[in-house]
């Protein structure tokens, strides 16, 4: 081979050599610093998706059991979860992927919305704004209805002071109440 030729081939070959190592995922993936706690198939179950399940759980054998029993629960699930996606036609597959999306958009703009209007809302009414809007209803507040107002008191037929009871009732101050 000709020298002109090697000195064009030998670079474009290191060049070559260089983008396909680039290119390659096993260079460039990063180690993640998550250690998993449980693994089916290509889903994984982290320490930080357990943590705050725990904040009830106060001692350490109780915490124990529950992060044993939660990972057992979990695994069952992405089992039966993965055995569904394999088993259930394409149609049926898709059908579920739309109405998660559509869920997944509900529950978005329905939080959004509640926030507007949180944001939005002042439900402090001031003594100004609640007479001007009684000036402006009052004829809604009009009682069509007769009103009594009635005091009773029971006394035994051997009471002898039935007569200043009367009068007190007629009075009805502070004191004789």
């Amino acid at each position: 081979m000709p020298l002109q030729l090697k000195n064009i081939l030998l670079p474009g070959c290191i060049t070559l050599w260089v983008l396909l190592l680039s290119s390659c995922d096993i260079l460039l993936k990063q180690t993640d610093d998550k250690q998993p706690l449980a693994r089916v198939a290509d889903a994984f179950l982290y320490w930080e998706d357990i943590a705050p399940l725990l904040q009830h759980h106060k001692s350490g054998e109780d915490s124990t059991l529950f992060v044993t029993n939660y990972i057992n629960q979990w695994a069952a699930k992405q089992l039966l979860l993965s055995k569904a996606k394999i088993n259930l036609p394409e149609k049926k597959l898709q059908e579920f992927d739309r109405l998660v999306q559509e869920y997944q958009a509900e529950l978005y703009t329905r939080a959004y919305v509640e926030a507007l209007v949180l944001q939005a809302q002042d439900t402090a009414v001031n003594a100004i704004q609640l007479r001007d809007y009684y000036d402006k209803e009052k004829e809604n507040f009009k009682l069509l209805e007769k009103l009594v107002q009635l005091r009773f008191v029971a006394l035994p037929h051997q009471f002898l002071q039935k007569d200043e009871v009367q009068q007190k009732i007629k009075r009805w101050k502070a004191a004789d109440k």
